[in-house]
Parts: structure tokens; C-alpha cells; sequence
């Protein structure tokens, strides 16, 4: 039974997430072989969402949600701090 310390999760409204995962693939940046999830309808991804929050909901101590939402630096720089506190302990 391993679980993890700490587990961050990254919440990002699926419709964002989504066009965020297509334009890469338009970019090239990912493959069209990675489109299996990208091709599932919008309900599939709001489920999966709704699903992991109600985990970190559950268990505060271990989860870390952070607003994916917002520009990478920010959401980089949550991160590391995130990081920084668990190893100050």
C-alpha cells in the first residue's frame, strides 16, 4: 500500500486543458498518436476532474492543488514552493 508524500494536481477546466492539448498537437510539440484522452467528449474530462478533486478534498494534507490555469511561470513558481515547503520540515 505505497502513497505518496505529496501529490500535486494540477486543475485546469477541461475545456481549457483541451484546447491547450490540441494546439500542441497542432504545434507539433506532441504527436496525433497522443490524442486518445484529447478525443474523448467533454463530459469524460469533466468527470476525471470532478473525480480527482474530490481525492484532494479528502485528503488536504496530502494534495496540493494548484490553478493550472494561469501563465507556466506562475504555476512553476507554485510549484517550487510547494516543493521548498515540504523539504523545510
Amino acid at each position: 500500500d505505497l502513497t505518496p508524500d505529496k501529490t500535486i494536481l494540477l486543475d485546469l477546466p477541461p475545456r481549457t486543458g483541451l484546447r491547450r492539448a490540441w494546439r500542441q498537437i497542432g504545434e507539433g510539440t506532441r504527436t496525433v498518436a497522443e490524442t486518445r484522452f484529447e478525443k474523448e467528449a467533454l463530459p469524460f474530462h469533466e468527470k476525471i476532474r470532478a473525480g480527482y478533486l474530490r481525492l484532494a478534498e479528502r485528503d488536504p494534507e496530502r494534495f496540493a492543488v494548484v490553478d493550472a490555469s494561469r501563465d507556466a511561470t506562475q504555476v512553476r513558481a507554485e510549484i517550487i514552493a510547494i516543493i521548498d515547503r515540504m523539504f523545510e520540515k
